[in-house]
């Protein structure tokens, strides 16, 4: 009987919700729709709140409550009309404003969310979750100056509340006041040590400041307390690829996309880890994806064209194909916004040169740009640098130094980079990065320079029409092997296209070590990436002939195992054993880098993808180096370098020629010492390394092009 009287009482208050109060005072018919809304049963609840209505028509509180429903019912278009409703017949109600501004935000209407939370606290100022919200809607409109002035009040009202702290720091770390924010994710796991978002948070903000063991066991710990969080496994994939643990970080970046399988950022990260250790096609496939599913995603597009110049068979024609397709895809719907340049078109007066890098730091573009900054003559030109980087070091800020105008642009959209561009009246506008990251090439498709240049960061054409110029030198692009496949017009500077300016802490040159040891130690210090089947053919033949003889092998890659037992792998099936391949750890310092050379009699380059600063740097450290001549500038960039020093004997245009070279080199101690003795003299004495005359050469390539433009007007 019990159970019939229940079941009884439930068929009356439904029908009570149908047809009327009866009887019902409104704060007991408040009181029967929320236990109808305990219960889950939203339409029972929203009848209760009608026949309120129908009782009383200005009942605010009902209306905001039919809002709530609506929106939890997933229709947020009638909650937003129905709180409006509710504000119209109680203005002074915090809690309307409140849930309006939830509501807008729900609906991506950011700048109506933050009036509607601003008029919340307006009446009623210690409102703390309308201060929190606040907070997250000005983080997610790019206001963190003011969400961080939110959160902080948050705290102050409530200090308790974790996720405002979790979300201070969160803004802290963007604006790298990294000793606050670690502040206050510490104190966010205080107040809630299960906090799993907050532990990965911590964690990247240690890795970001190379606390890299402290790093992985944040993750690691998040990772406990939440299996599911994606961002924790993806963060600790960063921090194993970091530490050089490849193959850990692979599996990370699977794990997260098993978690969450459309988060691109993710299978671009995947891609690059592939990518360090040598599975090309999978990365590739990686970035294609990302592509085909979200095609207007730029790191995407920069990370396929910067791995699709390290195929063990480039072709040049898809290659420029896949830089057209970049093109159509982001400069042809610029193109119609296209300004006119109001630069004044006086061929002789003095141009503005500007330069746009992620690296004008202690990068190897950085190096080749030092002695340009250092030698451009101020009465010619005027020099800016945009650098596209948050990191500051003593490199960056010696390259500062050199500039007339130094500007900070990585928080600058690029539409805001342009206009801070045309604004500064810039002629000449080189890029200095192509398709590598950090690159602001979106900044170059909206043409705010009338003449544009790319240079030193990329191998290849960008694709872009509004490039108009690349730098090269007739050794590494030679006339009429290559126009056909570059949007620009390749400018051919007259020796090399590049300047290298020796570090002054450089150790000092000593002898081979091979006339100590009695063995020839060869050697490569590139990326890994770059070394492919055919090249280790061509060093297998190498050590094969000279069975004393060893191989070193040092890249960021040399730590990873599944890399080294790739490599070891390779050469013993070409009867070359494990023990006389060698890798060299990572090195702290760059002294200790160049102290490596020393151990080093002959360095072989990589091909198809040549070395460029690791060969600068062998040859300074009197190392000499055998090279491969390719079809394309990835391929001739040792080509390059050697030409303008005079040892052309040294580049092969075969496999064979390229073994015999270095057989023949090999075989000859007095030779070896000889090169060792004068290679670092030979080097400052030749265009490669004579800073004044190419800075000559480059602004007079400069100007020509600007006369062609000025002539143009």
């Amino acid at each position: 009987m019990k159970k019939k009287k229940e079941k009884a009482k439930t068929a009356a208050g439904q029908k009570n919700s149908r047809s009327g109060l009866r009887g019902l005072g409104i704060s007991q018919a408040f009181e029967l729709a929320g236990s109808y809304r305990q219960a889950g049963q939203t339409q029972q609840a929203a009848n209760i709140y009608q026949q309120i209505l129908l009782k009383d028509p200005d009942n605010a509180q009902a209306y905001s409550m039919l809002g709530i429903l609506a929106g939890q019912t997933g229709n947020m278009e009638r909650a937003i009309q129905l709180t409006k409703k509710a504000i119209l017949l109680e203005p002074d109600s915090a809690n309307f404003h409140y849930n309006l501004g939830i509501m807008l935000k729900e609906r991506g209407r950011l700048d109506e969310a933050i009036a509607s939370y601003r008029q919340a606290i307006a009446r009623k100022p210690d409102f703390a979750n309308a201060l929190y919200n606040l907070g997250n809607a000005l983080q997610a409109a790019g206001q963190g100056a003011e969400a961080i002035a939110c959160y902080r009040q948050v705290v102050a009202i409530r200090p308790g509340h974790a996720e405002a702290y979790n979300n201070l720091g969160i803004l802290l770390k963007e604006t790298r006041r990294f000793a606050e924010a670690n502040s206050c994710y510490r104190q966010a796991l205080s107040i809630s040590p299960n906090f799993a978002e907050a532990c990965s948070n911590l964690g990247v903000l240690l890795q970001e400041m190379d606390q890299l063991d402290e790093a992985e066991a944040c993750q690691r710990r998040a990772i406990a307390l939440k299996p599911e969080l994606a961002d924790a496994h993806y963060n600790l994939g960063i921090v194993l690829k970091k530490k050089g643990q490849l193959d850990e970080a692979v599996n990370c970046y699977q794990k997260a996309l098993s978690l969450q399988p459309d988060a691109f950022e993710v299978l671009i990260s995947l891609g690059n880890a592939l990518n360090a250790i040598g599975q090309l096609d999978e990365a590739l496939a990686c970035y294609q994806r990302v592509i085909a599913e979200s095609p207007t995603d730029h790191l995407a597009w920069t990370n396929y064209l910067l791995t699709s110049q390290y195929a063990p068979v480039p072709a040049a024609a898809a290659l420029f194909h896949s830089a057209l397709r970049y093109a159509d895809q982001f400069e042809a719907p610029l193109r119609k916004n296209w300004q006119s340049h109001a630069n004044s078109p006086d061929p002789d007066r003095r141009l503005k040169i500007g330069y746009v890098s992620a690296d004008l730091r202690e990068h190897s573009v950085g190096y080749f740009i030092e002695p340009i900054l250092a030698h451009h003559r101020k009465e010619s030109v005027e020099v800016f640098c945009y650098y596209n980087n948050r990191q500051q070091d003593d490199f960056s800020r010696r390259l500062a130094a050199c500039a007339d105008h130094w500007t900070p642009c990585e928080e600058m959209s690029d539409e805001q980079l342009a206009q801070a561009i045309r604004a500064d009246q810039i002629d000449i506008l080189v890029d200095l990065a192509g398709h590598t990251n950090g690159n602001r090439l979106l900044v170059f498709a909206r043409k705010p320079a009338p003449v544009q240049v790319t240079w030193l960061g990329y191998p290849d054409t960008t694709g872009l029409t509004a490039m108009d110029y690349r730098l090269t030198d007739n050794q590494a692009d030679p006339a009429g092997k290559s126009e056909q496949w570059h949007s620009e017009t390749l400018y051919r500077l007259p020796n090399c296209f590049l300047c290298y300016a020796p570090q002054p802490d450089s150790p000092a040159v000593v002898p081979p070590p091979a006339t100590a040891t009695g063995r020839i130690t060869f050697a490569s210090f590139n990326n890994l990436t770059k070394v492919h089947e055919v090249t280790i053919r061509a060093w297998a033949a190498i050590l094969r002939e000279l069975p004393a003889s060893q191989l070193l092998l040092k890249s960021t890659q040399s730590s990873c195992a599944s890399v080294r037992n790739r490599l070891r792998l390779l050469f013993a099936r070409l009867g070359v054993g494990q023990e006389r391949i060698h890798f060299a750890n990572f090195t702290k310092s760059f002294a200790e880098h160049m102290e490596l050379y020393g151990s080093v009699d002959i360095g072989l380059d990589t091909f198809p993808y040549n070395g460029t600063t690791t060969t600068c740097e062998a040859l300074w450290m009197g190392v000499p180096v055998i090279t491969l001549a390719g079809t394309r500038h990835v391929g001739r960039v040792g080509v390059s370098i050697l030409s303008a020093i005079g040892l052309e004997e040294f580049v092969a245009n075969s496999e064979e020629e390229y073994v015999q070279r270095a057989l023949s080199l090999a075989s000859d101690a007095n030779r070896l010492c000889r090169l060792r003795e004068t290679m670092r003299a030979r080097l400052a004495a030749s265009p490669l390394c004579d800073g004044p005359g190419f800075t000559r050469e480059l602004e007079g390539a400069y100007r020509a092009m600007w006369r062609k433009w000025c002539s143009s007007r």
